[in-house]
């Protein structure tokens, strides 16, 4: 009842997606996805990637976009430079998803090239991605994975959240990454600002029956210290409603590299803030192991007996 009761406030969110996902036989997978292979000639560096490639051929809805992206991998020009660079791929975490300056060993170019140990070539579908293409992603990465993107003069923010808030998941993450807007102190990114916790069963932080998760390690990549990530490898997460907060107040906050704190207020809209240096970002999650895979599903599931 207690998952219900947190499922009814986020279904209706995650649905359409998680229905388009299902329908797409065009994406999957840690690497790029099915939509219009790009021709046009670009340079060898992020920000170009991203608008040739990434944003027309992956960040489309129904692949890796919001959501239901296959192994939560979003490549949308606010997420894809942190859910990429320095991070372990899903499907075979020994190898990084972007590992910068071995191209070889980056699981986007297996990936994209077919030589990968799992799945099938990507974009999956087809057009695949001209080797040209392919080599200047590769050239971006052995230069280094840099995001040539200018940083904001704005206080430090938060610009998206893995999982997405109010996402419903039906196996627990084995990671949260935070992504910011521009590089963090990692020295003040550990388990006294980045903390995840569970709701005790009830859906509210409020009660005392908070229930603290102890990560298996808190890490800023040096090669991607615009975002942090909680590995919750070997951690077991109860059924539950799930609280992730970055703290910009307090004792122990979140800094830029200036020492200017996280401004973290959250509304439910990317980036946090509001213009003023300070405050905390909180979003929830869902973990249930509750099958909805269909619409009787929810309707059995979720909407039966809802008094709303």
């Amino acid at each position: 009842m207690i998952v219900k009761n947190a499922l009814k406030s986020s279904v209706r969110k995650v649905l359409p997606l998680a229905l388009v996902a299902g329908l797409s036989t065009a994406c999957g997978g840690d690497g790029s996805s099915s939509g219009t292979a790009p021709s046009l000639a670009f340079g060898a560096n992020f920000s170009e990637i991203q608008s040739n490639v990434f944003t027309p051929t992956c960040a489309i809805s129904g692949c890796h976009f919001g959501a239901g992206a296959p192994q939560g991998l979003r490549l949308d020009s606010a997420n894809s430079f942190a859910m990429l660079v320095g991070v372990p791929s899903s499907e075979v975490p020994a190898v990084l998803r972007v590992a910068a300056g071995n191209p070889n060993s980056s699981y986007l170019i297996q990936k994209l090239e077919g030589r990968a140990a799992i799945g099938a070539q990507m974009p999956l579908g087809g057009p695949e991605l001209a080797q040209a293409t392919i080599d200047i992603i590769r050239q971006w990465i052995t230069d280094g994975a840099i995001d040539d993107r200018a940083s904001t003069t704005n206080p430090i923010r938060t610009t998206s959240l893995s999982p997405l808030p109010d996402t419903i998941l039906t196996a627990a993450p084995a990671r949260i990454i935070a992504m910011f807007d521009r590089q963090l102190d990692v020295s003040t990114v550990n388990a006294n600002t980045f903390i995840l916790r569970g709701s005790g069963g009830d859906g509210t932080f409020s009660d005392g029956n908070e229930v603290p998760i102890t990560a298996a390690a808190i890490t800023t990549p040096g090669t991607n210290p615009t975002s942090a990530t909680i590995s919750l490898s070997g951690v077991a997460l109860a059924d539950d409603t799930y609280q992730v907060n970055l703290l910009g107040s307090g004792p122990s906050m979140i800094l830029d590299l200036n020492a200017n704190a996280l401004d973290g207020e959250f509304s439910g809209a990317f980036p946090s803030g509001n213009s003023t240096q300070g405050g905390n970002f909180v979003a929830t999650f869902v973990v249930t192991t509750l099958a909805v895979t269909t619409l009787d599903d929810i309707q059995e599931n979720v909407f039966a007996g809802s008094t709303e």
